[in-house]
């Protein structure tokens, strides 16, 4: 079966995510930077997730999973692999009410996958098997960290600003412009040790 990649907004959005392990605490982080309103379901409480809720970044229930909790939330995420029955009703509650359910490990009850991601700043690089293998996609994301260094990220960044300011500007350089202009910047050796030069240059660049 394929998959359609998307990225999805989250800012304020209902989530939850259900069950234990450490597994729990990371796809709570993960929510949380995206914005989303998280609610942890769980029995064993970890010293971060306790943390987070007395900071209220998060709301707890420290119980077992009950019909009902997934009323009004737009993403759920199980880690309940090691109880098939639970995973199975969550996943039929998840089904009544139009919730995008990710079940770790179990694909057939996923409305959705989580990708391997390579992040610099607000450059993200997702990699999927489709659910096939996790441990390639791991593979795959440990090498593509390899290869793109930290300074993409920054880089990132001014380019977004540019092209803000050249679009209240009413400029639009072409594709080829844009794609000359970057690559000049991270062919350069010394990319990173002068952030304002490097804007200064990009900005000559594309407002010829």
């Amino acid at each position: 079966m394929g998959y359609y990649p998307v990225y999805i907004n989250l800012e304020n959005r209902g989530c939850a995510v259900i069950g234990d392990g450490f597994e729990v605490g990371k796809k709570v982080d993960g929510l949380l930077t995206a914005g989303a309103n998280v609610i942890v379901i769980t029995e064993k409480v970890t010293p971060h997730l306790k943390q987070l809720d007395s900071q209220n970044r998060i709301k707890l229930r420290i119980r077992q999973y009950i019909e009902g909790d997934l009323k009004d939330i737009f993403l759920a995420i199980a880690a309940t692999t090691y109880d098939e029955d639970l995973s199975n009703r969550i996943a039929l509650e998840a089904e009544r009410e139009g919730v995008l359910l990710n079940v770790m490990d179990i694909t057939s009850l996923c409305t959705w996958i989580a990708p391997a991601i390579v992040k610099r700043g607000d450059l993200a690089i997702s990699i999927s098997t489709s659910g096939r293998s996790p441990a390639m996609a791991r593979f795959i994301r440990e090498n593509i960290e390899e290869r793109i260094p930290e300074e993409y990220g920054n880089l990132l960044e001014i380019v977004g600003q540019i092209r803000n300011d050249l679009r209240s500007k009413k400029l639009k350089p072409n594709s080829e412009t844009w794609q000359k202009a970057i690559k000049e910047e991270i062919d350069r050796e010394d990319l990173g040790k002068d952030w304002e030069s490097t804007r200064l240059r990009l900005k000559g660049s594309l407002e010829k």
